[in-house]
């Protein structure tokens, strides 16, 4: 014996329209009262993607280019100016052991 049980889903959908009014509806289509507009309700499928699990997602970062006013601001800066100092030395120590 089958049952024959029916499911209806009843969407309601709220929109904005661009006068500023709200526009309720369960319907496919609806007009706004205020200006006329005729909206028209679609669904969209997304499609998943999916990714290789041997392979990983990277991400490019761009530097911006160094100000010489940004350095200026790092200088007058205490800590700053003895980490630039720091790393001056250690850049100058591997030049020399290359």
């Amino acid at each position: 014996m089958t049952s024959s049980v029916e499911r209806v889903v009843e969407r309601k959908y709220r929109l904005q329209c661009s006068c500023g009014a709200v526009v309720e509806t369960s319907e496919k289509q609806a007009i706004c009262a205020g200006c006329g507009q005729t909206f028209e309700i679609r669904r969209i499928k997304r499609i998943k993607r999916h990714t290789h699990p041997g392979r990983l997602r990277t991400r490019r970062h761009t530097a911006s280019r160094i100000v010489p006013e940004d350095v200026l601001q790092l200088v007058e800066k205490p800590a700053a100016y003895l980490a630039l100092y720091l790393l001056l030395l250690y850049d100058l120590y591997d030049l020399l052991h290359c």
